[in-house]
């Protein structure tokens, strides 16, 4: 596998990570309210 691909492979990951975390930051607002 080449570096190039790895490394878009761990920014697609990154950024669906980031929206994981900001959609369950929203969830548990929103129970606590």
């Amino acid at each position: 596998m080449s570096p190039t691909v790895f490394t878009e492979i761990w920014r697609d990951v990154r950024i669906l990570q980031s929206r994981a975390i900001s959609d369950f930051s929203v969830k548990i607002v929103k129970k606590r309210l």
